[in-house]
């Protein structure tokens, strides 16, 4: 599997399960229409993260391995996604209001698993690099 496809997979299991863990803090694991309601906010959330990634480079997956500056795209990425992102959902589940503490805890606890996966990937992408690129001691 190369880079991107692992980048893209993890960032899909990170928002499910951001998604599914507000699902079971607000004891709606037993609501009948579960499985559409998550189809539905993976689909706002995923779109305004997969669109801000894109345009402002937090896809991009540079070799060697950048960490810093992917993982500051990365933010900046999601500072601009999960308020997109509750909007979207808003819209899709025909909400008439959005709550302001709903806001800021999609960004920060989205935020947290979101970009804990990412700094998890960062760190085995740098391990990798330093692993398949030959010392300078090799080279003599």
């Amino acid at each position: 599997m190369n880079r991107h496809r692992v980048l893209l997979f993890g960032d899909a299991l990170a928002l499910l399960l951001f998604l599914v863990i507000g699902e079971i803090q607000h004891d709606l694991l037993g609501a009948p229409d579960l499985v559409l309601k998550v189809i539905l906010q993976f689909g706002a959330f995923g779109a305004a993260w997969w669109a801000m990634a894109w345009a402002l480079g937090a896809l991009t997956i540079q070799t060697p391995f950048v960490t810093w500056p992917f993982l500051g795209r990365s933010l900046l990425a999601w500072l601009f996604a999960a308020p997109a992102g509750v909007v979207l959902r808003a819209i899709l589940l025909n909400q008439a209001a959005i709550v302001m503490p709903f806001v800021i805890a999609a960004t920060g606890f989205g935020g947290l698993i979101l970009l804990g996966w990412r700094v998890v990937y960062a760190l085995a992408q740098t391990l990798l690099d330093r692993r398949l690129r030959p010392s300078a001691a090799d080279s003599r």
